[in-house]
């Protein structure tokens, strides 16, 4: 591989060998540190190469981490060793004899050179680490300028840019989506008022023809001999037609909001205007074949009639009492019809209502997305006031702290802990709670 400073070099040449350096005409392939070093040419290659290399790599620098860096190791080693096989030996004494006044002393001597010895290694190591330090601090700073996370940066900036476009993107997604909301709910409850008004419409349809059904069997009930010609006129001057009046039915408004009363009546008058005639035909057909039906049977009503006259008391109670149980079971008859016909229309109108959902959701999915950035929408709690904390810590206790050891939650809770400490050991407060107790804690000065 060869040295990275080689490599940089401009005077360097690239020979099967390995590199082979112009100014010093050697090869340099296996060398721990540039030969150059202990040659006046250094300077050269260092002013040829500075364009690629840390400032801070200078030929002073260079020396100093060669000639300081082993010294000092070694000088470290030894106080290292001094000071471990020392305390070894205070340690052992104390172990074999206990503690007394003498050894304390001997500890407390000891200690204090300890601290002093790491001060002094610290001193030796200094002025190398330093320069790892500030090499490290080159790197880092050149890194943090084009990090994104770091506040000022160049790319924390367009971050910034960007979360606010963001914001601003997904504000505008948001309305659309109210709009878009809003106006598919009003075509919701446009359908809805549409079927409703249709359902009202057949529903006074199904009424009429009863009541016009009902009406033929109470003049076939009140048949006699006496007014059959009378009332075989009024069945055939019984009119089958409707007027648009018999929709005078009224709706709650308050079911279709947010349509106003003045959209819901003007889409009542467009329904009936529209499906108005198709009722009409309908009434008409139906009607006429009831009436039909009864023009049909009148003479077998009158053959009845005139048995029944010409009849035995009991007989003619037998032959009402077939009447009668005829009527109920034709009666029976029409309602199970007009049963059939409403659930058979409120099958349709509920397959139409799920057709109209079906095509709202296309429509709605068919609207054009527009470019949205990526996004990420997380929670942030804001204190508006200093007393704001106390829920959410109770929060936090409820899901997460009741659930840790007393280590875990004294490590979280370090600072708080601390200065309750602190308090109660400058002869202030103590906290008063069975959960807790005080004991003290005695450290040699």
């Amino acid at each position: 591989m060869g040295l990275v400073i080689c490599q940089n070099c401009t005077q360097r040449q690239n020979n099967i060998n390995g590199i082979f350096c112009l100014l010093l005409k050697g090869y340099t392939e296996h060398s721990y540190y540039p030969p150059c070093i202990t040659t006046n040419k250094y300077s050269i290659i260092m002013n040829e190469t500075q364009n690629n290399t840390l400032p801070i790599l200078k030929e002073d620098n260079i020396n100093l981490i060669i000639q300081s860096a082993p010294k000092a190791y070694n000088d470290n080693i030894t106080s290292h060793s001094r000071c471990l096989e020392a305390g070894q030996m205070l340690l052992q004494k104390i172990e074999e004899q206990g503690m007394t006044d003498e050894l304390d002393q001997q500890v407390a001597l000891f200690l204090d050179k300890a601290k002093k010895t790491v001060s002094k290694m610290y001193s030796n190591r200094t002025p190398v680490t330093k320069l790892f330090d500030e090499v490290r601090k080159v790197f880092t700073t050149i890194e943090n300028n084009i990090d994104p996370t770091k506040t000022n940066t160049i790319p924390y900036q367009l971050q910034a840019h960007r979360n606010v476009f963001a914001a601003k993107k997904r504000e505008e997604e948001l309305q659309q989506q109210r709009i878009e909301q809003e106006k598919l709910q009003r075509q919701q409850r446009l359908q809805e008022l549409e079927i409703h008004i249709e359902n009202k419409m057949h529903a006074c349809l199904s009424e009429k023809i009863e009541l016009f059904n009902n009406h033929l069997a109470q003049l076939r009930k009140q048949l006699t001999l006496q007014n059959y010609d009378t009332t075989c006129q009024q069945i055939s001057n019984l009119s089958t037609t409707l007027d648009v009046s018999v929709f005078s039915f009224g709706i709650s408004n308050s079911l279709f909001r947010p349509l106003t009363d003045e959209e819901i009546e003007a889409k009542k008058k467009e329904i009936i205007a529209k499906h108005s005639q198709s009722v009409f035909n309908e009434y008409n057909n139906r009607t006429e074949f009831l009436k039909g039906e009864t023009v049909e049977i009148l003479p077998s009503l009158k053959a009845e009639l005139e048995r029944i006259a010409q009849a035995s008391k009991e007989e003619a109670e037998r032959i009402e009492k077939e009447k009668a149980e005829r009527e109920k079971q034709q009666a029976e008859a029409f309602a199970r019809q007009q049963a059939e016909q409403l659930e058979r229309e409120k099958q349709a109108q509920q397959l139409k209502a799920e057709a109209q959902q079906v095509n709202s959701m296309f429509v709605s999915n068919a609207t054009e997305q527009a470019y949205k950035p990526n996004t990420k929408v997380s929670k942030k709690i804001q204190l508006l006031k200093a007393d704001g904390i106390l829920p959410i810590i109770s929060y936090w206790w409820r899901h997460e702290g009741c659930t840790l050891s007393t280590d875990e939650l004294a490590k979280i809770f370090k600072k708080q802990i601390t200065f309750a400490e602190k308090v109660a050991s400058k002869g202030g407060d103590t906290l008063k709670d069975a959960n807790i107790v005080y004991v003290d804690e005695v450290k040699a000065k």
